[in-house]
């Protein structure tokens, strides 16, 4: 029996070590984005950083310019994705013209029908604009119209696009190859408590403690910019849905630093781009 309980420790032993160098290759070599959120009670949350990443046929990668990867459908629906941003944008554009115009807004009473039906949407626009080896991942918000109801939030990755729901109340969910980031690790544990504690002096009790709501986001933002991270900007957008409102909100590494211009669209990212010489068929655009 004891020799069993050793073979089992030395495999998860194994596993730690190979999931520690598959996540430091991970930060060392691929091109990273942090899209985080979660939900608390009566509201749901976002944070997301802004670089775009450019990769070439050699394996070279370099700073691309600032996108926005999170997009208010309406006051009741959001989306934020990770890794190719051409398709992420097709696939959007698809749901703003097809998906959105016939949604029935009843069905928002039941969050959990409404993912669905999009669920279905995605696979579809999936498969008719993708190109061969692109991938994406997306992040869904979406505001009950009844009172008290919990706030639907799902994550997905293609080319099955399963939802992924929050085990936990308050767990906040990650998309972008940023999630395997050790940095963030400690931030995304403190930030699926419920509350944030802000340590005091010598180990005694805390200084204060902050429900997870925007407050708190503008914690983890702040926790955030003390860590540099290949392939993630230290400028960032919180995005805050309410009962009465779905707001997104601006913020720059430094109040003396402007916000960066953010391209909206697929054709604005490549007229950014163009303008620094850099040609988009060269290169794919990562998020």
């Amino acid at each position: 029996m004891s020799t069993l309980i050793f073979i089992d420790t030395q495999r998860e032993r194994t596993r730690e070590k190979l999931y520690s160098q598959f996540c430091y290759l991970l930060e060392e070599r691929t091109p990273m984005t942090w899209v985080v959120g979660g939900r608390h009670v009566a509201c749901a949350r976002c944070i997301a950083d802004v670089e775009v990443t450019l990769e070439y046929p050699n394996g070279v990668t370099e700073h691309g310019g600032y996108v926005q990867k999170v997009h208010i459908l309406s006051d009741d629906v959001v989306i934020a994705f990770a890794d190719r941003i051409r398709l992420a944008f097709a696939i959007i554009d698809l749901i703003k013209a097809e998906f959105m115009p016939r949604l029935d807004e009843r069905l928002l009473d039941q969050p959990e029908i409404v993912a669905q039906r999009l669920t279905r949407f995605i696979r579809y626009a999936f498969n008719k604009v993708k190109r061969n080896g692109e991938r994406v991942e997306f992040m869904l918000f979406i505001r009950p119209k009844r009172e008290l109801a919990s706030y639907g939030v799902w994550k997905m990755v293609s080319p099955k696009f399963n939802r992924i729901a929050p085990s936990q109340p308050f767990e906040m969910l990650e998309i972008g190859s940023g999630s395997v980031a050790s940095n963030y690790r400690d931030l995304i544990r403190k930030g699926s408590l419920g509350l944030v504690e802000v340590p005091g002096e010598d180990g005694g009790l805390p200084n204060a403690v902050i429900p997870v709501g925007k407050v708190a986001m503008q914690w983890l933002f702040a926790e955030a910019l003390e860590h540099q991270v290949a392939g993630v900007s230290h400028a960032m957008q919180l995005m805050m849905m309410y009962s009465g409102s779905t707001m997104l909100h601006d913020r720059s590494d430094s109040p003396e630093r402007p916000f960066p211009p953010v391209a909206k669209s697929w054709p604005e990212l490549c007229q950014n781009l163009r303008a620094r010489n850099i040609s988009v068929a060269a290169c794919s655009a990562m998020a």
